[in-house]
This record gives structure tokens, C-alpha cells and sequence, in this order.
């Protein structure tokens, strides 16, 4: 094991169009835009991830497509967690993964969903575990066909008061 340490300036990966993307136990912390950014993908695999002390988000994917993220930890973000958007994304499986303290630091204002989906056809959000969020747990706007099961969501709206669990 060896560890690499790197000065971000925005996000700590960023892949535009890329088909076939695994990342696999990778750890990212205080970025200043967010851990990873993916955008026009196709069959991303992301597992075993670790995102800390981020500052606007962990994960967003982008207008993507078989896209999976899995067995991630993320802790201590200022925003939002894991983010889904654009008008393209499809069959993006949110799974097993670990969120606490979103939103809990600074300013709540812009302080969202730990995950959230927005323009997304048959999503998957099955499994995961959300504890300590200002907002909401779980948000999702402008989809068709997602599933929302089992998952765990222990305080919720801690800073804010207009939201909810899901």
C-alpha cells in the first residue's frame, strides 16, 4: 500500500467521455470543488471509495449512462454528497454506500441531499446508510423508472426545516 498525496485545486478526478471507467479504492479529502466529477460516461464502476472534508460535493455524474458507485465512505461534505444530473444519465445504480455528517460545518446555505438524482431514467438508490444530514437524506426531481430501497437514513434536517427523509 502506498499513499499519494496530490494539491487539489477543483476536483480530484475528473473523466469526460469515457467508456469503461473503473476507479477502485481510491481516497480523496478537502477539495475545494469536489472528489470526483464524471461527464458523458458509459460503464463506470467507482467501489471502495473514500471522500472526506470535501467541500461541495464527493460524486456527481454527468449525462452518463451503466453507471454503478458502490462501497463508498463519505463523510464531512459541505453540499451535497452524491449527485446525479442531466438530462442523459441512465441505469445509474447508487449502492452500499456509507454517507454522515453532510452539511453539518459552515454555512447550511446550498446544503442539499446526501444523494440526489435529477434527470435520470430507471436510476437504482438500494442499500446505502445516511446519518447526520442538514437537508434531506434522499432527493430526486425530473426522473422515471428509479427504485429507492432499502436504505438507512438516521438524522435528517439537523440545520435546515424544509425537507424530509426522502
Amino acid at each position: 500500500s502506498s499513499l499519494v498525496e496530490v494539491s487539489v485545486r477543483t476536483e480530484s478526478i475528473i473523466a469526460t467521455g469515457i467508456t469503461g471507467l473503473r476507479l477502485e479504492h481510491i481516497d480523496f479529502e478537502q477539495t475545494a470543488g469536489g472528489g470526483v466529477y464524471i461527464q458523458n460516461g458509459n460503464g463506470l464502476v467507482a467501489n471502495g471509495l473514500v471522500g472526506k472534508d470535501d467541500l461541495n460535493y464527493n460524486f456527481v455524474i454527468e449525462n452518463s449512462r451503466n453507471a454503478i458507485l458502490q462501497n463508498s465512505d463519505f463523510s464531512n461534505t459541505q453540499k451535497q454528497s452524491i449527485f446525479v444530473n442531466g438530462t442523459a444519465n441512465d441505469s445509474v445504480a447508487i449502492k452500499n454506500n456509507r454517507i454522515t455528517n453532510l452539511g453539518m460545518s459552515g454555512s447550511p446555505a446550498g446544503s442539499c441531499c446526501a444523494i440526489s438524482l435529477s434527470g435520470t431514467t430507471n436510476g437504482r438508490i438500494e442499500n446505502n446508510t445516511i446519518k447526520n444530514s442538514s437537508y434531506h437524506g434522499i432527493g430526486f426531481q425530473n426522473v422515471e423508472g428509479l427504485q429507492i430501497k432499502n436504505n438507512h437514513i438516521e438524522n435528517f434536517c439537523l440545520r435546515l426545516d424544509d425537507c424530509g427523509g426522502i
